[in-house]
């Protein structure tokens, strides 16, 4: 039997396209590499990221018990459980939320 150049069938670089594809599709979607402490630490310690703002628009919240609760308690709760953010809120009455 003799091994040599065989030409590649179209089936065969049809299955090699899909592979490499679906190889650089499952790249993209990969996370990007956190440096880790040791690399801060040793490059001088870059300063902390600004806080992302978030906002959270209510429309048609007129009840200012509700409003009261929002901002005293789910405010905070939030701003605890997620430092990295920071969250403004817009009350909008429902005539001019367009």
């Amino acid at each position: 039997m003799m091994y040599g150049k065989q030409p590649m069938t179209r089936r065969s670089f049809l299955q090699a396209s899909a592979v490499a594809t679906g190889g650089l599709i499952l790249a993209a979607c990969a996370p990007a590499a956190i440096p880790s402490a040791g690399t801060n630490a040793e490059a001088g310690a870059a300063p902390a990221a600004q806080p992302v703002e978030v906002s959270m628009w209510m429309f048609s919240l007129t009840d200012p018990e509700m409003i009261k609760v929002i901002e005293e308690i789910g405010v905070p709760a939030f701003k605890e459980a997620h430092p990295e953010f920071t969250l403004a809120l817009e009350f909008v009455p429902y005539e001019v939320y367009r």
